[in-house]
């Protein structure tokens, strides 16, 4: 409902001195709540009380006073709806004093086991129907219960259908999987001809072969390209014009794709090389001194982002940037071994928001596209903000001040990507 957030706020209004003591505003705790609320057998207001206990340790009772200042237009609006989506009876309902005579609003679990994902064999959804992704009401078997279900299209054994899904990330990485193999079969004859005949000079294969030993190098190329071009936008196509329009697009880049995927790899394996040098001469040089110790750590370092870079984690833009990553360790040593001390504040930075996006990955096991993408971005967003430290410190280039940037966008940016994705507080 579009006002529950101000329902809230006008609820922990009389609560705000307890609040300001714990370390939040009425804006904050209203806004998380309002994203992370899911549905419960408790009352709207003791929902409300459970959040607060749990997440910001407050015990506060709302009584039915305080309650009864909610005007009639803050009350939640209510549609009850057939499986066939028409609408018996619309109304408001202030659950402050109604919510112990209604039913339970929580489905069985067995009825979700039953409708986990199945095909909508009523023909109500083509491929190209509008309302895709979108929450559509479904009875169970013996229409007891109505519920949301979301279709989206399904690939399985070289066909596409619409399916239901009860989870909405299910359903759109079914969508994702289902458009990619759509575009890899309307392109199937040119993926043949541009990536299948794949021809890389035996220098630069021997190049890729001395930092990665066992890797086939063939096939591991030939998967990086198809994985860049199968990348969908933002926004899905909602329609056929659209697919073709994203698919004749993509098919004009492909050998741009496959040349700029072999340069990348040339230019990580030269950095690469430079960079061992490099440590290999620190070390001799402070082979004596505390300082000998960095080699390890920038090694190691190097090491992880080489693994990165061949590990298919679905974040195609930050390992393509991970070679022009490498490219910049000449002067990350640089500053390591002048100003050790401010290294390892930035390095230490730089490692807590690594661990910020790796607990946002393990709280949610699915992600979304769109999530993918968030993530993506704050990736290479990070990355490129330890390159302008390492550059300012060594005054190695100029940016342009709307190029620069700051920890404070850091922050901004990845406090809202995990509120996002998790709805919760860090």
């Amino acid at each position: 409902p579009v006002f529950w957030k101000e329902r809230v706020m006008l609820l922990l209004q009389h609560f705000s001195a307890q609040i300001r003591e714990a370390g939040f505003t009425i804006e904050q705790i209203a806004d998380t709540f309002c994203k992370s609320v899911v549905i419960v057998k408790a009352g709207f207001v003791d929902a409300l009380c459970q959040f607060l206990n749990e997440t910001c340790n407050l015990f506060l009772v709302i009584t039915d006073e305080q309650a009864g200042y909610i005007p009639a237009y803050l009350w939640p609006r209510i549609q009850v709806v057939r499986d066939d989506t028409t609408i018996v009876k619309t109304f408001r309902a202030d659950f402050a004093h109604t919510s112990e005579s209604l039913p339970s609003l929580v489905m069985k679990k067995e009825v979700y086991g039953e409708l986990d994902a199945f095909s909508h064999s009523q023909g109500k959804f083509t491929m190209w129907s509008e309302g895709l992704l979108n929450a559509v009401p479904v009875g169970s078997s013996n229409q007891s219960v109505c519920f949301a279900c979301y279709p989206a299209l399904h690939y399985d054994n070289d066909s596409i259908s619409v399916d239901l899904y009860t989870d909405f990330k299910m359903a759109d990485r079914a969508h994702c999987h289902a458009l990619q193999k759509m575009i890899e079969n309307r392109s199937a004859e040119l993926l043949q001809w541009e990536v299948e005949t794949l021809h890389m000079e035996d220098e630069v294969k021997e190049k890729i072969r001395v930092i990665y030993t066992n890797l086939d190098i063939d096939e591991f190329v030939k998967r990086l390209v198809i994985t860049q071009f199968l990348e969908l936008p933002s926004v899905y196509p909602a329609d056929q014009d659209t697919f073709n329009r994203i698919v004749d697009g993509k098919k004009h880049t492909l050998g741009k794709i496959v040349l700029n995927t072999i340069n990348k790899l040339v230019f990580l394996t030269d950095a690469v090389n430079k960079t061992l040098t490099m440590l290999h001469k620190k070390k001799t040089k402070h082979a004596k001194t505390y300082l000998c110790d960095f080699h390890n750590i920038l090694k190691k370092d190097l090491e992880l982002y080489k693994k990165e870079l061949i590990e298919e984690s679905g974040y195609t833009h930050y390992r393509m940037r991970i070679p022009d990553i490498a490219g910049t360790f000449p002067s990350r040593i640089e500053f390591a071994y002048n100003d050790p001390q401010q290294y390892q504040k930035v390095m230490k930075e730089h490692a807590f928001y690594r661990n910020y996006l790796l607990r946002i990955t393990e709280q949610n096991v699915v992600l979304t596209h769109n999530e993918i993408l968030a993530i993506d971005k704050c990736r290479v967003t990070l990355e490129n903000y330890l390159i302008c430290q390492f550059e300012q410190a060594s005054n190695a280039s100029q940016r342009k001040k709307s190029e620069i940037i700051s920890r404070h966008d850091i922050q901004e940016l990845f406090d809202t990507i995990y509120n996002e994705i998790t709805g919760g507080w860090r």
